[in-house]
């Protein structure tokens, strides 16, 4: 029975490698308020990825989920619509000087994604943030605030 549930598991492994040529994108770059970011994202149309924040100087190490929708334009090198919007959870779920979920950012933007060749580009984005806050003295909850929202990181498809 195991043997089977091996063989099973292994050609289901190699078939989903084979189509997710291209699917699979990892991104590295800077954003308000990811910082210096390392980003996983998979999918082509809808894309769905975690987001990591990385700072030296910075006590607050954003950890997040993302979701990109690629709805007009066109490329050379893709058949990915180059224009997306994407929406963004994160919060210091990681944070070395914050508790969990101390802080939390919620993130729509809309952006493009600029290719250089059909494996390496670029995504510049905009938006709008809504910042919560729990470590604010004399506060009951989250102290909210607006707060422009922005990234721009370089991918490379896997």
């Amino acid at each position: 029975m195991k043997t089977i549930a091996v063989v099973i598991f292994s050609l289901w492994l190699i078939n989903n490698s084979i189509f997710s040529q291209g699917k699979l994108e990892v991104d590295i770059g800077a954003g308000y308020f990811e910082a210096v970011s390392l980003k996983i994202k998979y999918g082509s149309k809808f894309q769905f990825g975690v987001c990591q924040g990385f700072f030296t100087g910075s006590p607050i190490w954003l950890t997040g989920v993302e979701g990109y929708y690629h709805f007009s334009g066109e490329s050379k090198y893709t058949e990915q619509p180059t224009f997306y919007a994407m929406a963004g959870l994160s919060s210091t779920l990681f944070s070395n000087s914050y508790g969990r979920f101390e802080k939390i950012f919620i993130y729509p933007r809309i952006g493009r994604a600029i290719n250089f060749s059909e494996r390496f580009g670029a995504n510049i984005d905009i938006g709008i943030g809504l910042f919560l806050d729990k470590d604010i003295k004399d506060s009951d909850g989250y102290l909210p605030m607006l707060t422009p929202s922005f990234g721009i990181h370089l991918f490379v498809r896997i």
